[in-house]
Order: C-alpha cells, then sequence, then structure tokens
C-alpha cells in the first residue's frame, strides 16, 4: 500500500512539471472530456436506478465521439442527436450559420450562442468538415456504392475485451449451484467497412455462467442507401416520442440537470451494442426519408427468459442471468413477436419549428400472460397479445419548446400522456415544466418514460418543474420540484399514495482552481411498511417517508493534468408509521484524485468512507471503470472503500484498461446473501480491458 501511494505522488508531481509543457489543443480535450464526465456523473448519480442504462449512454456518446456531426452541414434534427444540446441551442447554431460570411472553423466560433460549459459539453461530438471538402460518401448512395469506400471514409475494425474476478469467491461457487465459471469475460467487435457500412458483434458471460457466449447480439447497419436514411440487420434499439410508446432506453429521467433530464434524446433507431439482455428488438428496422416525412418501419422475434408454464408465464426474468439451475429452466420461454411502424411529419415555417410523429405497433407473445393472483395487479395487462399506438410532438417557437406524447393501448383501452415545456427567459434564465399522467391500466412492453417510480408509463401523475439560473460566470443554480401520486396500489404501497421532491443545488467558482458545489434534496412519500402483530401474523401500513440529503463536493484543479475532488454526503431517512417515529442516517466520504501524469496514461484513485445505519438510508454515488463502463454505486453499512482506475494509451492502435476496487465492511463478518455471500468482511475485484483499433 505505501508503494503504491509512492508511485502517485510521483505521477502527480511529474504532472505538476508537465502542464507548463501542455499544448492548447492537448489542454481542451483534457478539459472537454472532463466536463462531459462531469455532467454524465451529474446525470447519473442522481437516479438511483440508473445502473443498467449507463453502457447504453455511453456507447451512444462513443459513436458520437467516433463519427461527429459535421456542423457545417447538419440539419436540425442532427443536430439534436447530441444529449447535450437543446432544440433552441440548435436552431441558434443553424442560424448563426446562416448569417457568417464563412463556415465554422473551430469551436470558438460558437461562443457568440453558447456558454463555455456548453461548448465543452458538445465539442467531443462535433467536427468542422467544411462543404467543399466533400465526397460523395456524405450523400446518398446506391447500394453498390456503399461498399466502396474512399479516403475520407472512417473505416476500420474496433475490437474491445474487457475481463473481471473477484475474491473471494461467492458461496454459489463453493456450494455448487452456480454451474460456470468465476470470471465475467466482454468481448466486442465493430467493424466499419464505409463510412455508411458498419458490422457490430458482442459476446458476453457472467460470472457463474458455463459459456463464454452466453449472451451474443450482433448487428450491421447501413447509412445513406439511396432514400433509406438508416437500415439495420439484426439486434437494434428504437426511441420515438417521449418513450410512452416505444424506447428501448432512455438515459437520464430526474436530475439536477433540469434541461437534459426532462426531455428524450439520441439516435431513433441504430445497431444494439450494449451487454444488456433485455430491451432491445431483433430483425430489422429503417428509415427512410423523403423529405419533409420519414417513415420508420421495424420487425422483431425475440426470445425472453420468463417464469412460465408450457401455456402462460406470469413474470419476466430480466437480470439476464444463467448461473444456477433454476435460473436455466427460464431461460428463452417466452417468444415475442413486434412489428410496427413510425411516421415523422417535419416543417419550419419562419418562426416555428414542428415535428409531429405517430407510432403504431402491435406485440404477440407464444404464451399467455398471467401475473400473479394479486390485488395489485387488478389493472395488469393480461393476455397474448396487445396493440399500441401513440402521437407525439416537438415544436419550437422562438425560445419555447413544446414537447410531449400521448399513448394508447387498444386492449386495454387505457391511455397514457406526458407533455413538457423547455423555456429559455434569457440566457442566464431557462425553465422546464413537465406534466405526466399515466393510467394504471396502460401498458407498453417497451415503454420508457419520464416517471418518479419506474419508468414503464403507468400509476403515475406528477408535475415537474425545473430551474436553472446562471447569474455570472462563476454561480450556476440548479433547482427543480416534483409532485407526484399514484393512483392504484403497487408491490410497496398499502393504498392510493402520493408525495413531492424538492431539489436544489448550487456550484461557484470560487476562482480558477476551486470549484465548490452543494446539493439539497427533500423527499417526501408515502410507502408500505410491514407490521407483525402479537400474533405473528404480518401486514401492511401505510407510513410516511421523509429523506433529506445533503451534499458538498469540493474540486480542486490543481493543474490541466491533475484535480483532487472531495465529497460529504449526509442522509436521513425517517418513517412514521401509526404516530410511531424511526430515524436513520447515512454518510460518506470521499476524496478522488483524478491525473494524467503524461498523455498516453489517465488514472482515477478514490478513497471512500460510509456509515449508514440501514439499507433505507443508503448513498449512491457514481463510479469510474473500465471504457463504456459505468456504475452507480449503493454504500450501505459501515466500511471502507479504494478504487484505482487507469487507462494507458499504447499506440494509436491499441490501449489498456485496468481497475482495483476494494470494499471492507466492519459492521459484517460476511457480505452479501444467499449465493451471492461473499464468506468475508472485504472484497476485491480486479478488472482488465484492452482495445484494438485497425
Amino acid at each position: 500500500m505505501k508503494t503504491a501511494f509512492t508511485i502517485i505522488i510521483l505521477l502527480i508531481i511529474i504532472s505538476l512539471k508537465l502542464d507548463a509543457q501542455t499544448p492548447d489543443h492537448v489542454r481542451d480535450s483534457l478539459n472537454s472530456s472532463i466536463e462531459t464526465l462531469n455532467l454524465i456523473q451529474e446525470l447519473l448519480e442522481h437516479d438511483e436506478n440508473s445502473g443498467s442504462r449507463n453502457t447504453e449512454l455511453l456507447n451512444e456518446l462513443e459513436q458520437l465521439q467516433l463519427h461527429p456531426i459535421p456542423i457545417n452541414m447538419a440539419t436540425f434534427s442532427e443536430l439534436i442527436r447530441i444529449p447535450f444540446l437543446s432544440a433552441y441551442q440548435a436552431e441558434q447554431i443553424l442560424n448563426l450559420r446562416d448569417q457568417r460570411a464563412e463556415p465554422f472553423y473551430s469551436i470558438s466560433d460558437l461562443k457568440p450562442i453558447l456558454s463555455k460549459q456548453s461548448l465543452d459539453y458538445i465539442s467531443g461530438f462535433i467536427s468542422f468538415t467544411l462543404p467543399d471538402s466533400l465526397t460523395e460518401s456524405s450523400h446518398q448512395k446506391s447500394f453498390w456504392d456503399v461498399f466502396r469506400p474512399n479516403a475520407m471514409d472512417n473505416v476500420g475494425l474496433d475490437v474491445l475485451s474487457r475481463t473481471q474476478l473477484e475474491t473471494p469467491s461467492r458461496v454459489g461457487f463453493s456450494n455448487g449451484a452456480y454451474l460456470g465459471s468465476r470470471p465475467k469475460t466482454y468481448n466486442r467487435m465493430q467493424a466499419r467497412y464505409s463510412e455508411n457500412v458498419m458490422l457490430s458483434m458482442l459476446v458476453e458471460k457472467d460470472m457463474g455462467e458455463r459459456s463464454y457466449a452466453d449472451f451474443v447480439t450482433y448487428g450491421v447497419e447501413f447509412n445513406e442507401v439511396y432514400a433509406l436514411k438508416t437500415l439495420v440487420f439484426g439486434d437494434y434499439h428504437l426511441r420515438f416520442g417521449q418513450g410512452l410508446a416505444i424506447t428501448t432506453d432512455r438515459y437520464f429521467f430526474k436530475s439536477g440537470d433540469v434541461f437534459n433530464s426532462v426531455k428524450q434524446s439520441g439516435s431513433k433507431t441504430r445497431v444494439y451494442a450494449s451487454s444488456r439482455e433485455n430491451q432491445f428488438f431483433r430483425g430489422f428496422a429503417g428509415q427512410l426519408s423523403l423529405t419533409p416525412l420519414s417513415i420508420f418501419f421495424f420487425y422483431s422475434q425475440t426470445q425472453w427468459d420468463a417464469t412460465a408454464t408450457d401455456t402462460s408465464f406470469s413474470s419476466l426474468k430480466l437480470d439476464g442471468l444463467h448461473r444456477t439451475a433454476s435460473d436455466l429452466e427460464k431461460e428463452n420461454q417466452v417468444h415475442e413477436t413486434t412489428y410496427g411502424s413510425h411516421i415523422e411529419l417535419f416543417f419550419s415555417p419562419n418562426p416555428f419549428r414542428f415535428n409531429i410523429g405517430s407510432t403504431v405497433f402491435h406485440t404477440r407473445y407464444n404464451k399467455r400472460f398471467l401475473p400473479e393472483s394479486s390485488l395489485e395487479n387488478q389493472h395488469r395487462f393480461t393476455g397474448r397479445s396487445l396493440s399500441v399506438g401513440s402521437l407525439d410532438w416537438d415544436i419550437l417557437v422562438k425560445r419555447t419548446n413544446v414537447f410531449g406524447e400521448w399513448a394508447h393501448n387498444a386492449n386495454q383501452n387505457a391511455q397514457s400522456l406526458i407533455l413538457g415545456l423547455r423555456h429559455y427567459i434569457s440566457k442566464a434564465l431557462k425553465t422546464s415544466l413537465v406534466y405526466r399522467n399515466y393510467s394504471p391500466d396502460f401498458f407498453s412492453p417497451y415503454a420508457s418514460a419520464f416517471a418518479e417510480r419506474g419508468d414503464d408509463a403507468r400509476n403515475e401523475k406528477g408535475l415537474f418543474f425545473g430551474l436553472s439560473l446562471k447569474p455570472s460566470r462563476k454561480l450556476y443554480i440548479s433547482a427543480y420540484y416534483d409532485v407526484f401520486s399514484f393512483p392504484y396500489i403497487s408491490s410497496n404501497t398499502a393504498f392510493p399514495n402520493s408525495g413531492h421532491d424538492l431539489y436544489f443545488s448550487c456550484r461557484y467558482k470560487l476562482n480558477s482552481q476551486y470549484t465548490l458545489q452543494t446539493l439539497i434534496q427533500l423527499k417526501h412519500k408515502e410507502e408500505a411498511q410491514v407490521e407483525t402483530d402479537q400474533f405473528g401474523d404480518t401486514y401492511k401500513m401505510t407510513g410516511i417517508n421523509k429523506t433529506t440529503r445533503l451534499r458538498n463536493d469540493l474540486t480542486y484543479k490543481v493543474s490541466d493534468r491533475y484535480r483532487l475532488k472531495t465529497r460529504l454526503e449526509l442522509k436521513w431517512v425517517e418513517t412514521d408509521i401509526s404516530n410511531n417515529s424511526e430515524a436513520d442516517m447515512g454518510w460518506l466520504f470521499y476524496e478522488e484524485m483524478q491525473m494524467a501524469p503524461f498523455e498516453p496514461l489517465k488514472l482515477t484513485v478514490r478513497i471512500s468512507l460510509f456509515n449508514t445505519d440501514s439499507f433505507d438510508a443508503a448513498i449512491y454515488a457514481y463510479e469510474p471503470n473500465l471504457p463504456l463502463l459505468a456504475t452507480t454505486r449503493a454504500f450501505s453499512g459501515r466500511g471502507h472503500r479504494l478504487i484505482l482506475n487507469g487507462s494507458y494509451q499504447y499506440s494509436r492502435f491499441a490501449s489498456l484498461a485496468f481497475r482495483f476496487a476494494a470494499t471492507v465492511r466492519h459492521d459484517v463478518s460476511e457480505i452479501g446473501s444467499g449465493n451471492e455471500t461473499a464468506p468475508q468482511n472485504s472484497i476485491q475485484e480486479f478488472s482488465l480491458g484492452a482495445r484494438f483499433k485497425f
């Protein structure tokens, strides 16, 4: 341990000496990547269920970095594919481009209309290709032309491999419950034959699974073939409207970034390249572009794990794990067929921009869905097939963006609605407003909408108001208030219930080196608590759950190559039941160092201390990981955790990554439960990754 700290101190000293020699373009690149990473961290760690969505966001951002949007030729719809760019900002870019006598040459050309923070967020996802340097590759091609790459095409092969191992091994390995080996492995290959053709294949194995190809996903994507904007065969994503009908992955929910989190963004269809083993389609999909009309079509046949009999299934198994005999019994029990279309009409009579879309699809299962017979499932969908339709809109009028979606399930005759508004009052002040009304009867198997609880667009009403204020270059304030209710009971409520959520964040740049950020969150909601009477019978009672969070972050920028971040977070959870009150408290402290001591090497070291009275008081924190991985971890109990995360760019063709994480719990003799129990109070995780580009 002493040797490790000595090496870290030496790297810090080297980084300070090299900082003065850092070229401007390297310094800008480092600042941009750090700003983007900090934004992603802020967006993801506020959502306690974001772990399964992290890789999807990182995958899409990586594709944007590899194939940035050409800002001198991009259309409005292409610009808003960048998750951190609003419709109003995209319109400003287009207006400035029309007014200029020359094209954009660098990111500094956008300073008149975008803040430094916004420029840092988007700089890695745009390019400054000039119109007169274009070749045929950037325009529509015939089917055979796409197989004839030219010098302007970004062609090559990208191979990413990583493996992870834990010690000590979980009880499931020693008692024979886990049938496979201990390592977790991941291998992804993406080949781009031309700018218009990409092939992707991913093979993954979780810890305890037998086959190193337990999960395989693949696909090929064509772009700009005649009038076909996109054509995908194999596994793919779909993302329409605001996620009421179909969205296989919504990235952001409520967060301190009140603009980026409330509205869905990203590519509408693309090849699936994630290890998440659900929420994707397998078949074909395409986009036919007939300006101002776009027609999307899709067909899919997939198999899902489920608790099933020969004729019905009661629930889907979504963790993707096939480690035990019970897991294997549930594998591929349900076959699903889905087909449908989405139509968009886009037009822009000055000063308006209208985007109106409609989605219709039909899903059929080979077995009847029969959820467990209980009061909470009274409004759940049952049957073998369903049909869903929706209408979505996205309208920009000067500084105001109105968006939303209305969806209807024909089988249940139920609707869900979301209506949002984003408005730039001034360059320093902007607001957002989102109203949602999701029926308890509504069901869409691929819904993923803005919500307080879950993302299936059912059984919730709410009104969200967000505000962000930047009165000076040093001060940034973000706040929201969300009031919500659940019209019908659920698995964790005894009666229809309600609640509210108040969030306030203030970031102040003390000087060029120090930045202080404070977060306060107050949340009240009703939840069911299980009580046991004197006869040993259990029953549910409604309790009032009051959660208070206080977080302080201090960032110290020693140099462009070296940063320190200190966090202290406190959490109080009070539950009132029948005039009785129970209170739990938790705290988390960590010190993090981000280093780039010399250009090929980047390191992040974090030491965390935590203490919580119960899991209800658990504190969530985002953690850095290997490329295209990020985790949001729950800290519960009493202990400490060490993370050492690093990457080394060996050459322009090869890079290496590594991660070591160790958790020690002082309040228990073993960690976990059931087959996942580690038979001691500490766990060490070792991860290695390699990437090759040809």
